[in-house]
């Protein structure tokens, strides 16, 4: 603090030397009549309307001009009570460079306007602030004049300034005022016209007519209604220029004349420097200064120094008749220079003379200082350092215990610092430092152990009490169920080692209602678990803000595994979810639904230093269009007006779902932002980057279905990187998947930049609609006048799988472009560049394990690419590019293994105990696969497996049918050669394969490595289908090639998670002796367990016609340990069999009669392998039915 003070002082005394300096001066006699006013203004609107401007006036105008001369005339036609369009002039004095503590003097009077029929006045704001500063009607409002239609004047400070409404009378006048833009030092005025005074910090004085009518608070802020919008912060020299703006809701005019900007006193005489300064260096670390002290009216002395070729710098202020000092902040064998000032709050002395002194040589070790954490978690590492000077060579020695205690030396503890293991219990730690001169000894260093602990709260209270007293690593749980209105302020400081936790005791079962909302405020916090859900009550700031107040911002902490359902209030009123403050923060794993109000569901706000945020693997869906109004963002990083700072936040993993709220998906608002993995599904809107610069928009996939109003990217700004994207099914919400906007010259911050530096490469566009690229998107339209220049657009893929004339590329063809080895197909470039294109055929094929259309090996996209362009490591699924890369966004050609594969789905994103169908009441379990392996013949005894695909998305299934390849596993009836079809509901054969490589090998393979299953041997028999099916059962039936019977395995795998779900899965096959019995195995995913129903029916099945059906089964059911965990041979012995038949009844299954045979178990599983298995009572034979079922 005392170093901001003194930098305060400096400014101050700068300014003296300009006090008698005019600011700025305009009589207006010089300009023309009838346009507005010469000079380095800035008008809103730019030129003048009939209903609003600033034009010079004359006794001939109209209106005439009232006052002598030529005047200046600001006037409003609009003003019907509501917000307009205003008026408003910025006048630029001091030649940019900032000023304090001036005085502003005008003549006016009121216009000639009609007065509005709504309103009883006309009010005209005027304020100063620092050059380059935005100044409009809503912005930065130090006070108003407000003439009533009876010829009153009214002089207004800010709404909530205890001199509120000071009124005035007799215009015409003339008003001067008096501003101190200081946040500490009071300044005296003594001026021939307004008299003597002084003026508090951050004050003003106004003047009618050379009289003082009132002292005005100098506002910091804005109104108070529309705080913060710009921040304007008065200290040192902050004054640069003046504004004049016609309120935008009240019709009027108002004559200006005579404007003058000049200092607000007159400069102030120096005070006599102090003299005979001189340095005495006492010791290697500090040196003595005295001097003579000549002023009789000074504040303080201020003492500077510096060394070799720095420049002199503050290393200290003391108060007056101060005549020495002592100076502890040196170090050995250099040589300093000092000098001092006498200093008052509005001026300084010359310096005195300088003085020098050179420190000695610190032969004996000496410590300066120790370092180490106050606090650690038990267990974790810490360490501890020391500061220390001395001939070198130096050595170090760290012990256990306290100083002096060398019984416990630390192993390894050679060096000026240490890493010591914590125990559970309190320690400390000192060092010797040795050289040939001897040693020195530090102080015993305290290192404060803490054994973290978990705390279930049941009240807001206990949860405060936990809150306050809570340290490294601890844990806050909130007891499950419902908190209604809980405002949470949580306030700590962890660290990187011993974050401390608030979440919930079992998660997803807190939920927060009402007006719950949370605030973070601290280091090293993370939420987790919590469920906001109902009609949110609260106030229209964050539910969630990573900060607590206006100043306790967060740092490095963490909100995840958190969902937010229709958490909006039933009024309608803006709301926005989650404000990222701060630095190093990370939103995750959270599911956000519903945002169907105005407000941005997560922003991050800049501060002094980029934020690197990271928002990952959350899923955003189901929000309404805002029918075109602004704020309905989903994310938006920064504000226009800094938008050309760096935030380098990263937003990767997410998907979107069905997220309408606005063009805008994403709004870039900020530089160095890095957009990666994300997957934009049905999506009304566009990843846009709004303002600022320099972004990288790498590997997401935007696939729209066709539904109207889906799109891609904006790129505005200047030098974004586009690359590895999929575009599928968009209908061009922009006016093309890809649009590369033009610009405003010298364009405000608010308005657009062309897209200079743009690089779009390595993208595939497929069966969108429209077109594909726009280049100058704009151009022409709103002052957008400027083309981007130094465009890339190269390697891409541009197809239709279908033939037809659409024109990939549109808008203007600027010279400076680069374009190279696109390939187009089934289109039309749309511009003619030499080299830009190539015409092949990429071989398109969907691919059911990504559920994506994409080129083939064999086809033309295949080691096409023109390097040297651009040379990037990896494709949208992490393959290496290599030396010859393929166009487009996949690297088709690559044998590597993806470290994605396709786009991020539900399963990939959200909260852990939310299933992929996002149900609160469907624990997230699913099955993924299942195997079944028996005697497959002809007729009764063919094998069948059954599944049932739940939702309402398609699903892509694996299903492979293994005879040959058992026989590495020690199976010695292995069927020779399966025959696979697969059947829908109706019983009408979709598929069918015999030997799995006369189908699609390469890709059986990769789904088959996906899954885990074990690989089928090249040349075998083993048949396999990989298939894309809609919801609905289906059944696998496997026949003997050539009769010739034996074991089969039938597998069904689950490919692409999140698209839906296997809701039950059933095998019918024939038990014999020995081997010969039926086994299924079936695979359970998710985080939660849950109730699973298996069978094993025999008697049953000749009630269906089934002639050879077993008559006693017997099924038992294994864990992964292949330890049995459940048996049953007859259903109705079961302790739950009357659970177990109404079950069967919810999930559809066909009954058993009571008292058969038949067998069942009813049972919660937790997730992970099963196997379930079928023999037959002493030795019994005959084919039976598996069934296995999840139980909502």
């Amino acid at each position: 603090m005392k170093t901001r003070v003194l930098t305060l002082l400096a400014s101050v005394i700068s300014v003296t030397a300009l006090q008698a300096q005019t600011y700025y001066e305009n009589d207006f006699e010089s300009d023309t009549v009838g346009a507005q006013p010469a000079g380095d203004i800035t008008f809103s609107p730019g030129s003048n309307t009939a209903e609003n401007g600033a034009v010079v006036i004359d006794s001939a105008s109209t209106p005439a001009n009232p006052l002598t001369g030529q005047s200046l005339y600001v006037y409003d036609l609009n003003g019907d009570g509501a917000s307009g369009v205003s008026t408003h002039m910025r006048f630029p004095f001091n030649g940019g460079t900032n000023v304090s503590n001036v005085r502003v003097d005008f003549d006016f009077q009121r216009g000639y306007a009609a007065a509005s029929v709504d309103d009883t006045d006309t009010r005209v704001h005027f304020a100063v602030a620092r050059a380059g500063d935005k100044l409009n009607n809503s912005d930065f409002r130090p006070f108003e004049i407000r003439i009533l239609n009876n010829g009153n004047l009214v002089v207004n400070s800010v709404a909530g300034s205890v001199t509120e409404g000071a009124y005035l009378t007799d215009a015409p006048n003339h008003l001067s005022v008096l501003i101190n833009s200081h946040d500490t030092n009071p300044v005296d005025y003594d001026d021939s016209e307004l008299g003597t005074g002084t003026l508090a910090p951050n004050n003003l004085h106004v003047f009618l007519n050379n009289t003082l009518v009132g002292e005005y608070t100098f506002h910091q802020t804005p109104d108070p209604a529309n705080a913060p919008q710009i921040d304007f912060y008065a200290e040192d020299n902050d004054l640069g220029q003046f504004a004049f703006y016609q309120d935008s809701k009240r019709q009027g005019g108002l004559v200006i004349d005579n404007l003058v900007i000049k200092s607000l006193v007159a400069e102030i005489g120096g005070l006599p420097a102090p003299t005979e300064l001189s340095a005495t260096a006492d010791s290697s670390i500090q040196i003595s200064l005295t001097w003579t002290d000549n002023a009789d009216a000074e504040d303080a002395y201020v003492v500077e120094r510096k060394s070799g070729s720095e420049d002199f710098a503050v290393v200290a202020e003391l108060d007056a008749d101060a005549e020495a000092y002592t100076d502890g902040g040196v170090l050995p064998e250099i040589t300093y220079t000092y000098r001092v000032k006498a200093t008052t709050s509005a001026v300084e002395s010359d310096p005195s003379n300088e003085a020098e002194a050179t420190t000695p040589e610190q032969v004996e070790p000496l410590i300066i200082g120790t370092d180490t954490q106050e606090l650690v978690v038990a267990g974790n590492t810490t360490f501890a350092s020391v500061t220390s000077l001395g001939r070198e060579p130096l050595t170090y020695q760290w012990y256990n215990g306290q100083s002096g205690d060398t019984s416990d030396p630390i192993g390894g503890g050679t060096g000026s610092s240490v890493t010591i293991t914590t125990t559970n219990q309190d320690m400390s730690v000192w060092v010797r430092v040795t050289n040939s001169s001897g040693s020195s000894d530090s102080d015993s260093i305290a290192i404060k152990v803490h054994e973290p602990i978990t705390t279930v709260v049941n009240n807001a209270a206990e949860l405060e009490e936990a809150i306050s007293t809570a340290l490294l690593g601890d844990t806050i749980l909130l007891k499950n169920g419902t908190w209604e209105n809980l405002v949470i302020q949580f306030t700590a400081e962890g660290n990187e080692a011993g974050k401390i936790t608030l979440g919930a005791e079992t998660a997803g079962r807190v939920s927060l209602t009402g007006e719950s909302r949370i605030e973070i405020g601290g280091r090293h916090l993370v939420v987790r678990d919590l469920s906001f859900e109902g009609a949110y009550s609260g106030n229209d700031d964050e539910v969630i803000q990573f900060r607590q107040g206006s100043g306790n911002l967060a740092h490095n902490c963490r909100v995840t595994n958190i969902s937010m359902v229709d958490y909006v209030p039933e009024t309608g009123a803006k709301t926005v979810w989650v404000s990222l403050y701060g630095t190093n923060n990370r939103v995750d794993h959270c599911y956000f639904k519903g945002h169907d109000v105005l407000g941005v569901t997560v922003v991050v706000w800049l501060g002094d230093s980029p934020n690197d945020h990271r928002i990952d693997h959350n899923h955003f869906a189901d929000r309404m269009s805002g029918g075109g109004e602004n704020g309905w963002e989903t994310i938006r990083i920064g504000t226009s007006e800094n938008s050309m700072s760096n935030s380098r936040t990263t937003v990767d993993y997410n998907l979107f779902t069905r997220v309408d709220g606005e063009i805008e998906i994403i709004s870039n608002k900020s530089g160095e932002n890095i957009y990666r993995y994300n997957a934009f599904v049905e999506s009304q809107g566009t990843l846009t980057l709004r303002h600022g610069n320099r972004c990288t928009v790498d590997s997401n996939t935007f696939i729209g279905r066709n539904r109207a109003e889906t799109g891609g990217i904006r790129v505005i700004g200047e030098d974004h990187l586009i690359i590895n994207n999929y575009f599928h099914g968009t209908t061009a919400r922009d006016g093309a998947a890809i649009t590369v906007y033009a610009g405003v010259p010298n364009s405000p911050l608010n308005e657009y930049f062309a897209a200079h530096g743009a690089t779009i490469a390595f993208n595939t566009f497929v069966d969108n609609q429209g077109a594909l690229i726009e280049i100058a998107a704009g151009y022409g339209e709103r002052d957008r006048t400027v083309l981007p220049m130094n465009i890339t657009v190269a390697n891409n893929l541009m197809a239709q799988t279908e033939s037809g004339e659409t024109s990939y590329v549109i808008g203007e063809n600027p010279t400076d472009q680069t374009w190279k080895t696109n390939l187009i197909h089934n289109g039309e470039a749309g511009i003619e560049v030499e080299g830009g294109f190539l015409i092949g055929d990429p071989k398109l094929a969907v691919n059911l394990i990504r559920q994506l259309i994409l080129p083939g090996v064999d086809g033309a996209v295949a080691d096409a690419a023109t390097t040297g362009i651009l040379t990037l490591a990896a494709d949208i699924e992490g393959l290496g590019r290599g030396s010859t890369p393929d166009i487009g966004s996949h690297e088709v050609t690559s044998t590597g293994a993806p470290t994605q594969v396709g786009p991020v789905t539900a399963v990939d994103t959200g909260p852990s105990y939310l299933g992929p169908q996002r149900d609160p009441n469907v624990p997230n379990l699913r099955l993924i696969n299942n195997s079944t392996r028996a005697i497959s013949d002809i007729g009764e005894a063919l094998m069948i497996n059954g599944f049932v695909i739940g939702g309402d998305s398609p699903k892509s299934v694996l299903v492979r049918a293994v005879g040959p390849g058992l026989a590495l596993y020690s199976i010695t009836d292995p069927m020779p050669q399966p025959v696979l079809k697969l059947f829908d509901s109706d019983q009408n054969e979709i598929a069918m394969n015999t030997g799995w490589q006369t189908g699609p090998e390469a890709d059986l393979i990769e789904a088959s490595n996906l899954v885990g299953a074990f690989p089928l041997q090249g040349g075998s028999l083993d048949s396999a289908l990989l298939i894309g099916l809609p919801a609905g059962p289906y059944t696998a039936q496997v026949t003997p090639a050539e009769g010739t019977v034996g074991t089969v395995l039938v597998e069904v795998y689950d490919i692409t998670q999140g698209s839906g779900t296997m809701t039950n899965q059933s095998s019918r096959g024939f038990v014999g002796d020995g081997q010969e019995v039926l086994i299924t195995g079936f695979v359970v995913e998710g985080t939660a367990p849950r109730q699973v129903l298996v069978r094993g029916a025999g008697p049953a099945l000749t009630d269906l016609g089934v002639t050879t059906a077993i008559a006693d089964p017997t099924l038992a059911i294994f864990d992964q340990e292949s330890g049995e965990i459940a048996e049953n041979d007859n259903w109705s012995d079961n302790s739950n069999a009357s659970e177990i038949k109404t079950t069967a009844v919810e999930v559809g299954a066909f009954p058993f009669a009571d008292g058969s045979a038949d067998a069942a178990i009813l049972m919660t599983l937790e997730p992970g392998p099963y196997t379930a298995r079928i023999s037959g009572v002493s030795g019994g034979t005959g084919t039976t039915l598996v069934e296995v079922y999840l139980v909502d």
